[in-house]
């Protein structure tokens, strides 16, 4: 959630929305002409309560969560040190910490509050001066900074990932806003992770990675990057996407059946047939990858890995801009064990000679059963 207080100007403009894109920020805009809202350079530094993240797991959880976010491709960058003279909004610091206090809150599990200038005078004046995160500290807490699966709400737990939220908090920090069109961080940030066996993975998301390249430049020397995922976009909450597992069909386009297992769909699949697998594909680097090698294995476990079965070798060509959800015709192998659970899964790679400085993210999987 975000709340964005003003800062006094001489001539306050009207504020609007970006433009038609992937992706959304707010805009300054007087006398004809606008200019983002943003921070005034590509770095900053947030200070962080001692209190809310002391040393150990979750101090480790928000350094993680800022490293993830740090995985864009533009050349925004944030810091960080620990506050030493105590957090509070509107103080001319950007701060992280957690709350007890409902008239901060407002009712959000976090909240991200920006205080900006937007003003004419003799030009647009437009910039973030401060941005503070606060988190829902009431108890039982609901974060976890841990990134094991089973602990992880939308799977086996009941927890939300710190670094899941505080990657979207710190989006609206940078000065982008919610996002409902597309599968994407900056809308409900709980179910935009990626999953390989145990673990579960925050990360910043491509049209996020694309709006901040917007505000703040391409980071020419960034690194490539390239993910996939078992979520989808699935439709609109207000301001917020809503996402949910992809899907298994046949090749008429049918969803297959299936049961919920460990929380978990696991789809019912005859061997020896073929069906559409879909997942959804992000390029998270600074430039377009052009047949990009995807393939698809078969694994006795949700750990997918090139030791498992391989099923089928294809491509796919990925600019930087929107997720693309799709589906790849796969065969079931025949000489599978009936009445067995398997996993589905899917390994995508940068083209030869390119190099993936995240590979965490390039694994996921379908739970199936064979019949």
């Amino acid at each position: 959630m975000r709340a964005t207080p003003l800062l006094a100007a001489l001539i306050i403009t009207a504020l609007s929305t970006s433009p038609a894109l992937a992706y959304r920020y707010q805009v300054c805009s007087a006398l004809g002409d606008s200019k983002d809202i943003k921070l005034p350079s590509a770095s900053l530094t947030l200070r962080s309560s001692p209190v809310s993240f002391p040393a150990g797991v979750w101090l480790d959880g928000l350094n993680n969560a800022i490293s993830q976010f740090n995985k864009n491709p533009s050349p925004f960058r944030f810091s960080r040190v620990t506050d030493s003279g105590g957090v509070g909004r509107g103080n001319g610091q950007s701060e992280v910490w957690g709350s007890t206090d409902n008239s901060v809150l407002q009712g959000a599990p976090a909240i991200a509050y920006t205080y900006y200038d937007c003003y004419w005078f003799f030009g647009i004046h437009s910039n973030i001066n401060e941005g503070d995160t606060v988190f829902d500290y009431r108890s039982p807490w609901q974060w976890t900074p841990t990134t094991t699966k089973s602990a992880i709400s939308r799977y086996t737990g009941s927890l939300r990932l710190l670094q899941g939220t505080a990657v979207h908090e710190f989006g609206h920090v940078t000065g982008l806003k919610h996002e409902n069109r597309f599968y994407n961080v900056m809308g409900s940030d709980f179910t935009h992770l990626d999953t390989n066996g145990s673990t579960v993975n925050a990360y910043v998301g491509e049209d996020t990675g694309s709006g901040l390249v917007d505000l703040y430049g391409l980071n020419g020397s960034g690194i490539q990057d390239l993910a996939v995922a078992h979520w989808r976009y699935l439709g609109t909450s207000g301001e917020y996407s809503t996402h949910a597992r992809t899907r298994i069909f046949n090749t008429g386009g049918t969803e297959l059946s299936k049961s919920t297992v460990g929380a978990e769909p696991r789809y019912n699949v005859t061997r020896g047939t073929s069906v559409k697998a879909e997942f959804t594909f992000e390029n998270l680097g600074r430039s377009t990858q052009t047949n990009a090698p995807v393939k698809f294995y078969i694994s006795s476990n949700d750990i997918i890995s090139t030791a498992d079965t391989l099923i089928l070798t294809s491509s796919v060509t990925l600019s930087r801009d929107t997720p693309s959800t799709t589906t790849r015709t796969v065969n079931i192998p025949s000489g599978l064990a009936a009445a067995t659970n398997f996993w589905l899964g899917v390994i995508i790679s940068t083209p030869a000679g390119v190099g993936d400085g995240n590979s965490a993210n390039n694994t996921s999987y379908i739970r199936i059963r064979t019949n």
